[in-house]
């Protein structure tokens, strides 16, 4: 079975909202900027926002995940660690 997924990674092909947002036209202020909306810029913005500070700005040169977040086979998963063994 050949299926054609018209996206370019998993997030891309199941988003509920748009990948794509209108491009900066003026000056604008903001309290944060972050640069890149990977795994680390949106998350840094989401503490941002849960903490309170809601005036942020994240520039992103193609579109949210498109880069390394997008493409890695690397696995995020929380509770998962390993211990330093001291010697």
């Amino acid at each position: 079975m050949n299926t054609k997924i018209d996206a370019l990674n998993y997030y891309g092909a199941t988003k509920k909202y748009p990948l794509h947002f209108p491009a900066l036209q003026d000056d604008i202020d903001a309290d944060v900027v972050i640069i890149g909306g990977g795994f680390s810029g949106i998350n840094t913005a989401l503490e941002l926002a849960e903490q309170g500070i809601t005036n942020v700005v994240v520039l992103e040169a193609r579109h949210l995940g498109y880069g390394g977040t997008g493409r890695n086979g690397g696995q995020v998963m929380a509770g998962i660690g390993h211990d330093i063994e001291s010697r």
